[in-house]
């Protein structure tokens, strides 16, 4: 019975071994075999991650998602490298060939084709956010808010993403994405005029405010060339506030006019009470009326004009009125 026993654990342990032996002589045989269709696979995921969008566009007319060309972009990683590790573990003799020809497939499909176009999409999303934010500020007609979308449209709309649309593989893609570039550019050029106006108009306006008024009549007349051609939602806004910001400055740089506040009158005399010294007043600068028991006007020509200390009053010499029998009301 013993004998029995050991005799069936070796026939197990016999058939384990040559099942163990069997199966992976099979199956490094069949990986082996496998290695053209790994390969071929990996080969052809490649493609289809640049067919995805290249395809989209020839026959929709529009840009493919970033998101599918993403997903066809990490499963054509995925088989690369699954290929690549079934190649350098079974490849055998054609080993080189299979590597050389999944690295060469590699770079002109995904390195040349299908990176490009995922950096000119990024740069496109910007461009698409910031045209939005563009609108939202017209739609609002708000200034302040058009000012900072605008600058975010421009640098998203610059060099750099030129280079990187066209660098993209494919004319009809690369029209696509040109095609929005120009549009985003119309539309800072529609606006370029309010958006400068308004940077020189907050600047004026800070420097008056400081009481730097060199630098403020600069930027004011920064403004004055770009007045015409303002865009008609905010021209009406932004000519009202340069006509403000120009009453500041010359009320700020002007000198100040003084006020007449009331005269005295005696005859031979007159006194002119003033809030301010005069920059400049001589007898011959003044015109004198007068009328006798509201009789006709004569012209009263004064004859002198002297001032106190702090030349707030004026004297003036002019005529006697000549004594009458009646009375005069002058």
């Amino acid at each position: 019975m013993m004998r029995r026993l050991c005799m069936m654990k070796w026939a197990s342990a016999l058939a384990l071994t040559t099942g163990i032996w069997l199966g992976g002589h099979i199956g490094v045989k069949a990986t082996s075999l496998d290695v053209p269709s790994v390969v071929s696979e990996a080969k052809k995921q490649m493609k289809q991650a640049y067919y995805t969008y290249i395809q989209t566009a020839e026959k929709k007319g529009k840009l493919a998602s970033k998101q599918d060309i993403e997903t066809q972009y990490k499963q054509a990683n995925e088989l690369y490298a699954k290929a690549k590790k079934v190649v350098q573990t079974s490849g055998g003799k054609s080993k080189s060939i299979y590597l050389r020809q999944l690295d060469e497939t590699y770079r002109e499909y995904i390195a040349h084709r299908v990176v490009p176009y995922l950096y000119a999409y990024e740069a496109w999303e910007a461009a698409n956010r910031a045209e939005a934010a563009v609108q939202a500020a017209l739609l609002d007609e708000d200034l302040d808010e058009l000012q900072s979308a605008y600058e975010q449209l421009r640098r998203a709309s610059g060099a750099e993403q030129a280079k990187r649309y066209y660098q993209v593989y494919g004319p009809q893609v690369r029209h696509l994405f040109l095609q929005d570039l120009k549009k985003m550019k119309m539309l800072l050029h529609q606006y370029t005029a309010d958006v400068k106006v308004y940077q020189w108009l907050e600047q004026a306006r800070a420097d008056l405010e400081s009481g730097n008024n060199e630098k403020a009549k600069q930027a004011l007349d920064a403004v004055t060339p770009w007045l015409q051609r303002l865009s008609p939602l905010f021209q009406e806004q932004l000519r009202a506030e340069y006509s403000d910001l120009m009453e500041v400055y010359d009320d700020a740089t002007q000198a100040p006019v003084a006020d007449l506040d009331y005269v005295e009158a005696k005859n031979g005399e007159l006194t002119l009470y003033f809030d301010l010294p005069p920059a400049s007043l001589t007898a011959d600068d003044l015109h004198i009326t007068m009328s006798i028991n509201n009789g006709a006007a004569q012209t009263v020509v004064p004859s002198a004009i002297t001032f106190n200390a702090d030349r707030t009053i004026a004297v003036v010499s002019v005529p006697r009125v000549a004594p009458s029998a009646e009375d005069q009301s002058v």
